[in-house]
């Protein structure tokens, strides 16, 4: 007698996960977002493109192979707001990897990233509303990510900070990397979302990029 078992949502989107992750060879074209950064109205995207095709072996049967193409490109429309949203999510983050003297508490531990997410009080006293993710990009074995953005300070002046967080060890690993990991996953999900054409509701028009978003270095 066969028998059925039902999975929660969560779990299948863990199966889903995985096997996307798993690589398995599918003729197609897959885009891997490697970094991007915000320009005053638009976003600087690099990427890999995975292409997987068929191609004739020596005797003459046809197999799959795989090579990959890197591409850069400032796409001048504004981004919807759920791509804002995403780079919010790493604020917190880029506190804990530049170690800001807001990410501690009294007793000088880490504060966690879902303590400052959860800030309940006036936006002005949100440690967040001090900070501001700019951009990010992975390193070549994936294994990491670079932050980059800004503290405000007294008037409309900015502190740039930039920091590399490891996801999954090592003898310097960023406290909170597997929680950055989920995060960029998302942010990089939304980043070739509006690579593929999600920008803001009735952008219908290109904007000029200001010239400190368009430093794709």
């Amino acid at each position: 007698m066969k028998s059925t078992k039902s999975i929660t949502k969560e779990e299948l989107s863990d199966k889903i996960d995985a096997a996307e992750e798993s690589h398995e060879l599918v003729a197609g074209t897959k885009i891997k977002i490697t970094k991007a950064s915000l320009g005053k109205s638009g976003v600087n995207v690099e990427y890999w493109k995975v292409i997987t095709r068929e191609f004739p072996n020596i005797k003459g049967e046809l197999e799959l192979r795989q090579y990959e193409n890197p591409g850069k490109e400032p796409i001048p429309f504004l981004p919807h707001p759920d791509l804002y949203d995403a780079f919010d999510l790493l604020r917190a983050h880029l506190i804990l990897a530049c170690q800001q003297k807001e990410a501690y508490d009294t007793y000088g531990e880490y504060i966690s990233p879902s303590t400052f997410e959860h800030f309940q009080g006036e936006d002005y006293d949100n440690p967040l509303s001090k900070f501001k993710v700019t951009g990010f990009a992975i390193n070549d074995s994936e294994t990491g990510v670079t932050l980059t953005g800004h503290r405000y300070t007294r008037g409309k002046g900015k502190l740039p900070l930039e920091q590399y967080a490891d996801f999954h060890g090592g003898d310097d690993a960023y406290e909170f990397g597997d929680e950055l990991y989920h995060v960029i996953k998302h942010v990089r999900s939304e980043v070739l979302a509006y690579y593929l054409g999600k920008v803001a509701p009735d952008n219908q028009y290109s904007l000029e990029f200001d010239e400190a978003g368009e430093d794709m270095n």
